[in-house]
């Protein structure tokens, strides 16, 4: 019987045991028949047994029942802790996400960004920033597009692993290089070579972006149909967290349309310059060829008018050479323009005294005036200083020109110069001069065209006045040449106004040049032993003539070589030695009897250049060469004579230019020089001159010609700060032979330049003391 109706049975029927409970229903049934017996009540006894049982029943399907809800409870108690826990991890997770989320928005925004987010609210407002940054960043990837859309229209771009293969090629790349996108994805870069650049080109590209730095450049790369194109590149590296590029970005754009034009830019360079050069050499050889005739022409007049003559032969002698000297002003101008246009004509900046250059000048002038009964007037302002730096010959060839010019122009009343100052510095000073005439006059509409090459004021000008047209044009771009302008005023029939300003350095009025110390003149009875080196036999009986005229001896020889021997077997006081001879060049012939003084410790022997060549750089070369000066032909008398002697103004004696150049006053070259920059320069001289002449020594040891060239050339540039003319010279010559290759030679230079520099050394600690 099941426990629990046990249990009510015994609190109701009193403790029976489940045998009583059975007896007890037994008994029950008997009772039931019972006569007289309720039927209800034998109807309940009679079924007593039954309605145990169903409640038994009852009991034990409560007892299932039971049995079961406890299951599902538990069950369902697992299944909420498991959910609990899972909640709870969950929980923890979003925390830690909610976490890194803020670190991650406060690492790209910051603090300041996110602002005041509860904890509440945590959640939200983060997502909320969140969306606001995908959505940032939606714009930005599409601007991002919008850039590389922009950027593939224009530039070339590949991308490339460390190795250099190509992982990425935008359609530009396609289209340049004629290859299809998977004809170049994982193939190297160097399928689009040309071929052009050395190794070493490419070897410092990949020495720079594997540094981790940018390249920038241009390369030449062909295409597969094998055309060349060139592109200007732009190759950046990216890094990884240990600083090593992990790939390369090359950002190109194509340039070859532009190198095609610079290709025919060098090629029309290259041939102005050829023809520059060869204009250049016509214009040399032209020189040559007209000077030389004319030489004999000027040089033969001269000496015939120094003869006894009758007043017609006298009368068409002049005409010949007044003729001539007109021709040979002509080739003048033609040259000078020439070197001018070239950018070949150079302005010195040496010390002069300026009244005496503007008077000297006009003294040439007079006789010209006063044939036409013109006065040449001359008006030089008080405030303009005596002592200048500037360029004494072309300032004379400018005034000489305007002067010229207004004489040539002026039938009646006068020409007059003037010059006074127009500004004033402590070292510098701006001086205007101001040539009128009275003059026929320039129409107003020709006026800015005055200054033009060939240009005039009327056709007929050269006929009836002769000229090239080229005067002005000359004195313009000289005066601008010299950091000066020029202006023109003029009113046709009355006359013109030419004006030039022109910037001067300013010299010591005690200063003197080494002109103002020696007077040059020449007297008969001064006698010099002369080589003559000279090949065209018309030059050969000018310069005889003009040599034994005044008393010297002359030996002649027809080239260099003969020179070379001359001056080996004999004793000579100046060596005139023509430029272009055959055989042997004038050059060439003067490198040689350099070499051999210094080889034997001999006197230096002055050598002057002539030449028909006329040239800027004639006579640099000449000077480099190792020559002491330059005569140009055709040769005057005075010009000639300037060169071969001086009187010496302490002693009043003549002597030769090999003694002048021997007793070199270094002392007065350093009196032209500004004192302040003496200061300055003469203690870092005199400390490092020693040095550079050890350099000089273990070069010459070791037989090192670019060495030898190359500190002889930075001492020489040194030297010249001194206007230590012989030292100069020495290093120039030791320059010029280690360059021609010419080592022992070089190398024999050596004693002679330490003996010029010691004596420049000792004068300058001289002017210390």
């Amino acid at each position: 019987m099941h426990k629990s109706l046990l249990r009510q049975l015994k609190q109701i029927l009193g403790q029976p045991g489940p045998e009583d409970i059975d007896a007890l229903v037994g008994k029950a049934v008997q009772a039931a028949a019972t006569p007289g017996l309720d039927p209800a009540v034998a109807g309940l006894l009679e079924n007593f047994g039954d309605l145990l049982r169903r409640v038994e029943s009852n009991y034990v399907q409560f007892d299932r029942d039971l049995e079961l809800r406890t299951r599902s409870l538990e069950l369902s108690s697992e299944e909420l802790t498991r959910a609990n826990d899972q909640l709870r991890e969950d929980i923890a997770a979003r925390s830690r996400a909610v976490k890194s989320l803020r670190s991650t928005i406060s690492e790209i925004l910051g603090e300041q960004g996110i602002g005041g987010v509860g904890a509440d609210d945590e959640l939200e407002s983060l997502s909320r920033i969140v969306a606001n940054l995908v959505a940032e960043r939606e714009k930005q990837r599409i601007h991002l597009d919008n850039l590389k859309f922009a950027l593939d229209q224009h530039a070339i771009v590949s991308i490339t692993d460390p190795d250099g293969m190509i992982i990425y090629a935008n359609e530009k790349f396609c289209e340049i290089s004629g290859y299809f996108r998977d004809e170049l994805i994982g193939k190297n870069h160097r399928i689009v070579k040309s071929g052009r650049h050395p190794n070493a080109f490419f070897e410092q590209l990949w020495k720079t972006i594997t540094a981790g730095k940018v390249w920038h450049g241009e390369i030449s790369n062909r295409s597969k149909s094998g055309e060349e194109y060139w592109v200007a590149a732009t190759i950046v590296p990216f890094l990884d967290e240990a600083g090593r590029p992990y790939e390369y970005t090359a950002i190109r754009t194509d340039i070859t349309a532009r190198k095609q034009a610079e290709d025919a830019l060098i090629q029309a360079r290259d041939a102005a310059e050829a023809a520059n050069r060869a204009k250049s050499a016509f214009l040399a050889n032209m020189s040559h060829e007209i000077r030389t005739p004319m030489n004999g022409i000027i040089g033969m007049t001269n000496l015939a008018l120094d003869t006894e003559l009758d007043t017609e032969q006298r009368e068409y002698l002049q005409i010949v050479r007044s003729s001539a000297e007109s021709l040979l002003t002509v080739i003048n101008d033609i040259l000078d323009f020439s070197k001018i246009e070239a950018g070949k004509l150079h302005v010195e900046k040496v010390g002069f005294d300026l009244r005496q250059t503007i008077d000297e000048t006009l003294k040439v002038l007079e006789l010209r005036a006063a044939e036409k009964g013109l006065p040449l007037r001359c008006q030089v302002a008080e405030a303009v200083p005596t002592r200048v730096v500037g360029d004494p010959l072309r300032l004379k060839q400018v005034l000489l020109n305007l002067v010229g010019n207004a004489i040539k122009f002026t039938e009646m009343g006068s020409v007059s110069v003037s010059a006074d100052v127009q500004s004033h510095s402590t070292d510098a000073i701006t001086v205007t001069i101001v040539v009128r005439d009275t003059g026929i006059g320039i129409p107003a509409e020709k006026l800015g065209d005055i200054f033009e090459a060939f240009a005039q004021a009327d056709s007929s000008t050269t006929r009836h006045y002769g000229g090239t047209g080229l005067g002005l044009t000359i004195s313009n771009r000289l005066v601008n040449l010299m950091g000066g302008t020029m202006t023109v005023e003029s009113t046709v029939g009355v006359g013109s106004e030419f004006s030039f300003s022109l910037p001067m350095g300013i010299g010591s009025a005690s200063a003197s040049s080494q002109q103002a110390q020696t007077t040059q003149e020449v007297a008969p009875g001064s006698t010099l032993n002369v080589l003559l080196v000279e090949d065209n036999p018309v030059n050969q009986q000018v310069a005889l003539r003009f040599l034994e005229k005044w008393g010297h001896r002359v030996t002649l020889a027809s080239n260099g070589l003969e020179a070379v021997d001359r001056v080996a077997a004999g004793h000579f006081d100046v060596v005139l030695m023509d430029m272009q001879m055959p055989v042997m060049g004038g050059i060439e012939a003067t490198q040689r009897i350099r070499a051999r003084e210094a080889a034997n410790d001999l006197p230096h022997l002055r050598i002057v250049a002539m030449t028909a060549n006329a040239m800027q750089g004639d006579r640099e070369a000449c000077l480099a060469a190792g020559m002491d000066d330059y005569l140009a032909k055709p040769i005057s008398a005075n010009d000639l004579a300037a060169k071969l002697g001086y009187v010496n103004a302490e002693e009043g004696q003549r002597s030769s230019y090999a003694h002048a150049a021997a007793v070199f006053d270094y002392s007065l070259a350093l009196e032209e020089m500004d004192e302040e920059i003496l200061v300055l320069i003469i203690p870092l001289f005199l400390e490092s001159y020693g040095q550079e002449l050890d350099a000089i020594a273990k070069a010459c040891a070791a037989n090192d010609a670019p060495t030898i060239a190359r500190l002889a050339h930075t001492l020489k540039g040194t030297l010249s700060a001194f206007s230590a003319e012989p030292a100069q010279r020495r290093a120039a010559e030791m320059e010029l032979l280690a360059k021609g290759g010419q080592v022992a030679d070089a190398v024999q230079m050596q004693d002679a330049l330490c003996r010029e520099v010691e004596a420049l050394a000792s004068a300058l600690r001289d002017r210390l003391s």
